[in-house]
């Protein structure tokens, strides 16, 4: 049986501090865990399965993770990371700013179709776990949230707004995200003009 990148990763983890090495071993569970179920689902993946995927025993699985209850966790934290970077990403563009706050709003629209469509090649794509787990909606608030705190640092959202403003683009944001979902017809500038409003 050949080796799969994770098995190598995992193996050439390298010299590391104590602290950094249980990290980055839980990230590479993390990561075979998300592989396994965009194969076959939550459900219908078991421990085994992700320990097959790494090439570890079922022992020092239940060393990094208690069960599988707090994989599928770390595996929907990465969800929301992969936003946080784009979105971290959109914030640090240069010239950002040039295209006034309707063209911020298409950018985070573009940015969140990205994410929404991410993985769309895997047998079960992103947005379909996080169906199956009944994660949808936590991980929309804090991708959501997250695109908040960039509108934050871009200057688009005023730090001090008053939280009623805030969760009402929170909700619009979610609202967006689930109609990208449903019908990828919709443009980022249509979505992002129903945005507007509310800034």
């Amino acid at each position: 049986m050949s080796e799969t990148s994770i098995t190598v990763e995992w193996r050439e983890g390298g010299r590391h501090s104590a602290e950094s090495k249980y990290e980055g071993r839980q990230s590479i569970i993390t990561k075979a865990a998300r592989t396994c179920f965009e194969r076959r689902g939550v459900a219908k993946t078991s421990i085994a399965d992700i320990t097959r995927e790494v090439d570890i025993t079922r022992e020092l699985f239940y060393y990094y993770f208690p069960n599988k209850g707090v994989v599928v966790d770390a595996v929907m934290d990465t969800f929301v990371v992969d936003a946080q970077n784009m979105l971290a990403e959109l914030a640090s563009t240069d010239g950002v700013l040039e295209g006034g706050v309707r063209g911020i709003m298409v950018a985070v629209m573009d940015v969140l179709r990205i994410w929404v469509n991410t993985d769309a090649d895997a047998q079960l794509p992103m947005t379909e776990l996080l169906r199956e787990t009944g994660r949808w909606p936590q991980v929309a608030y804090r991708v959501a949230d997250t695109a908040v705190k960039a509108l934050q640092t871009i200057g688009v959202v005023t730090i001090g707004a008053d939280e009623a403003s805030i969760n009402g683009l929170r909700m619009a944001l979610i609202g967006s995200m689930m109609v990208m979902q449903c019908n990828d017809e919709v443009s980022s500038e249509e979505l992002a003009a129903g945005v507007l409003p509310l800034l």
